[in-house]
C-alpha cells in the first residue's frame, strides 16, 4: 500500500504510482505490461481486472 500525495484533494500526474510500476518491471526483468497499473483502487472494474490478471498489479495511490 502506498500514497504519494494528492494536493488539494485532486489527482496529480506528478504523484502517480505509474512510474513505480514501470520501474518494478525493469528491476524484476519483466516485459512491458507485466505489472499492470490501474488508475483506480476500488470499484467493480478494479475487482474484475484483479480477478482476470495473472501478473502483478499496482493501483493508484490509496489515501489513508
Amino acid at each position: 500500500m502506498s500514497h504519494l500525495g494528492r494536493p488539494d484533494g485532486q489527482p496529480s500526474e506528478k504523484f502517480s504510482l505509474k512510474p513505480v510500476a514501470e520501474e518494478l518491471e525493469k528491476l524484476l526483468e519483466l516485459k512491458s505490461g507485466d505489472v499492470l497499473f490501474l488508475n483506480d483502487c476500488v470499484g467493480d472494474q478494479v475487482e474484475k481486472t484483479v480477478a482476470e490478471q495473472s501478473g502483478g498489479i499496482l493501483t493508484t495511490s490509496i489515501p489513508i
